[in-house]
């Protein structure tokens, strides 16, 4: 019978495959009358299982078998609104110059999940809004509302005040002859929002 030091040495405790990471090494179990070595694994998902090490080093394992549970779920989650909304607003951030100054959060960008965790699925006839908009995408800057508060809660609709005159940003923006782009590339900039609408175009940042 052999011993458990003739075995070649698992991986260490720590080691990760896929979602699978390791917990306990060199445990020894029975197969086809045959010792082999296995490690005992905890998965992303929670559940705790025994591997033998050559199935986890050569055969490319990675889960529990969650992943295939989850990806059917996952592709079927992809055809809703929800879905879109989360990967629209990734889109924006990225392509859209005039979301240069916005960012969406580490967790939301690092899965669908995390965001439907957080914000649960879009009711029907509302869609994503922040409620500040000079803010970023994150849990605490978000929520599901209706077309009319997202059009009132717009940045163009802001009033503000430069030299004693009120106006809205679009207003000001009019009047200096700005288009969003110059208006957000100030933005991203670092310039105030003030400055970015009442100043007229070819201004330096204010100091």
């Amino acid at each position: 019978m052999p011993r458990k030091g003739q075995f070649k040495p698992g991986p260490p405790v720590g080691s990760q495959f896929g979602k699978l990471v390791v917990i306990e090494s060199d445990l020894i179990i029975e197969e086809s009358d045959q010792r082999v070595l296995a490690s005992r694994c905890r998965c992303e998902c929670g559940s705790v299982l025994v591997m033998r090490n050559y199935v986890l080093k050569r055969t490319g394992t990675r889960s529990c078998g969650c992943t295939r549970k989850h990806g059917a779920a996952r592709r079927g989650e992809q055809r809703s609104r929800t879905y879109s909304l989360w990967q629209n607003m990734i889109t924006r951030c990225k392509r859209d110059p005039r979301y240069s100054h916005v960012s969406v959060c580490d967790t939301w960008l690092a899965s669908y999940e995390n965001f439907l965790a957080d914000m649960g699925k879009c009711p029907d006839g509302l869609s994503l809004d922040r409620i500040d908009n000079s803010g970023n995408y994150e849990p605490t800057n978000c929520r599901w509302t209706d077309a009319k508060t997202q059009n009132n809660n717009r940045r163009s609709n802001r009033r503000i005040t430069f030299n004693g005159e009120t106006r809205t940003v679009k207003g000001w923006m009019e009047l200096n002859g700005l288009d969003y782009s110059t208006f957000y590339r100030r933005l991203s900039l670092g310039w105030d929002e003030v400055s970015a609408a009442a100043l007229p175009k070819g201004s330096r940042k204010p100091a």
